[in-house]
């Protein structure tokens, strides 16, 4: 009897088990890409035409999938997909693995798209960690290919990451790029004219392959951050500079290999907390949103909040702040701060096939464009073919009871998931921006992936079109602020803080109506 019932509850066992296989099995292949095996084995040497099948590869799954092409051609005035023959000859150029490496990069990145790019063999490494679970089984698929591992063991080996640049730090303030740190005859503070005897803006223009250009709607044109100056070995450079007082000075200067930075130590922490004005404002910086630090940084911002919940003035600055995980600012910052569920609304638009195992893997169901709500209507997401809309929605947790005045400090620099912060501060008033125009392509997911089969090398991309709760496309418009404020040249020589300084004279004002 004992023996019987045994046998029946095995035989129960082996049915669950042989169904729950059955079930997975099949959830994998509905989540499986439509990615190329990339073929196994090392590295080898490749042929003119493996490096086109590679190309073209990229070419036509962006062209089917890529949502952004059109923006970045109205940013930039390129036009990426009419330039497929140039490409492919710059391609068949190639003498080397590494020609082609570097050749394909720089193909890439002149779409312009910061989420768009050929992942270095570090970047691989640093990203293949993150992608483990059941939701990301589409990029796991890709990034984790047999192929895949093999080559980039041996493109690290090929792969020169370090820059070669010329020895002068330059950030964009005002319009104009200045120098940070002094060289030679070239000092700080001083303003490059030219390089190469072409105009500084003309000459980024020119090198959309090595520089990422943001755009200036103050001055209507398009900059680089803050940079150095991208060289080549056995060629000097020459530039042409003017200091504070007019004096014109010429240098030309010899590129160095740029240094990596590289920490032995890990952080723990990514925010600052400190009293700016005691029992007035209290200044929280967050650096970056690191899924790394964010349960750590959670305890110690809470304290934070405690500690200043009566105050009138609450600073929060993400200048600077890349982006990391949503999670970290909507569990740090804004959960405890506030006392009602705040929401917005963002809509994403894509289109082709490419990326929708992606999508099902993240359990996201479309519906066609041509059932887009009016209010996320535009002439970029016409050119779309499926849409969601969703709600984003943000409780309270441990609300402090915080009921003062929130200023949110932003800049270009703001990006990806601190961009994504930004847009919903704008969207639900949880705190007024003061800054600049921030980075954008913020609203969405992860960039998707696509390993190439002959080389192995893998590019990422944007799969979604983010469009913000007013109705423009975030990766377009970006998140304007509410009071735009800028360094000032002159603040920048003294290493003033304009955009802080202008947040103490808001509140001074405001303090003052009272």
């Amino acid at each position: 009897m004992i023996i019987r019932i045994f046998k029946k509850i095995l035989m129960g066992i082996i049915i669950t088990g042989t169904v729950l296989f059955l079930i997975s099995f099949s959830y994998l292949k509905l989540l499986a890409t439509p990615e190329k095996v990339v073929k196994p084995g090392p590295l080898k040497r490749l042929a003119t035409e493996e490096k086109l099948e590679d190309f073209r590869y990229v070419f036509t799954t962006l062209k089917d999938s890529f949502p952004f092409f059109e923006i970045e051609r109205d940013k930039t005035g390129f036009d990426w997909p009419s330039n497929k023959d140039k490409f492919e000859e710059w391609i068949k150029g190639t003498k080397n693995n590494e020609e082609f490496y570097n050749t394909l990069k720089g193909i890439v990145a002149m779409i312009q798209n910061g989420h768009t790019g050929v992942l270095s063999p570090s970047y691989y490494e640093d990203m293949v960690p993150g992608y483990s679970s059941i939701t990301n089984y589409a990029w796991r698929q890709v990034l984790t290919q047999t192929g895949v591992k093999e080559k980039y063991k041996d493109w690290s080996k090929i792969v020169k990451e370090n820059k070669v640049v010329l020895p002068l730090k330059i950030k964009y303030v005002e319009g104009r790029y200045i120098v940070t740190e002094d060289f030679k005859s070239i000092k700080k503070g001083y303003v490059i004219e030219s390089i190469e005897d072409k105009p500084i803006d003309a000459y980024f223009k020119d090198n959309l392959d090595k520089y990422y250009l943001n755009y200036d709607e103050k001055r209507e044109k398009l900059y680089v951050k803050s940079s150095m100056i991208i060289g080549e070995i056995g060629k000097d450079y020459k530039v042409a500079a003017v200091s504070q007082y007019n004096q014109s000075i010429t240098e030309y200067l010899t590129p160095i290999k740029q240094e990596q930075n590289i920490s032995t130590s890990i952080s723990t922490t990514s925010s600052e907390e400190k009293i700016l004005k005691e029992n007035q404002i209290a200044y929280l910086k967050v650096k970056s949103m690191s899924n790394r630090t964010l349960e750590a940084d959670g305890k110690k911002i809470l304290e934070f909040y405690k500690s200043i919940k009566d105050y009138p003035y609450l600073v929060i600055d993400i200048r600077g702040n890349g982006g990391g995980t949503d999670n970290y600012w909507q569990k740090n910052i804004v959960e405890p701060l506030i006392s009602e569920t705040k929401s917005s609304a963002v809509a994403m638009a894509y289109k082709g096939n490419y990326i929708r195992p992606f999508l099902r893997g993240r359990g996201i169901t479309t519906k066609p464009i041509d059932k887009l709500p009016e209010e996320f209507n535009s002439k970029y997401t016409s050119s779309m073919e499926r849409f969601t809309v969703s709600s984003r929605a943000v409780k309270p947790k441990n609300s402090v009871g915080f009921k003062g005045k929130i200023y949110l400090l932003v800049d270009e620099y703001v990006f990806s998931s601190s961009e994504s912060f930004a847009a919903f501060c704008k969207a639900t008033d949880f705190a007024e921006l003061v800054g600049t125009i921030t980075g954008g392509d913020g609203i969405g997911i992860d960039p998707c992936v696509m390993a190439l089969p002959n080389s192995g090398l893998v590019v990422r991309f944007s799969l979604d079109m983010g469009v913000n709760s007013d109705g423009t496309v975030n990766e377009k418009a970006h998140t304007k602020p509410d009071i735009y404020a800028e360094t000032t040249y002159e603040d920048f020589i003294k290493d003033k803080d304009s955009i802080l300084n202008k947040v103490f004279e808001i509140c001074d004002k405001s303090k003052d109506k009272k």
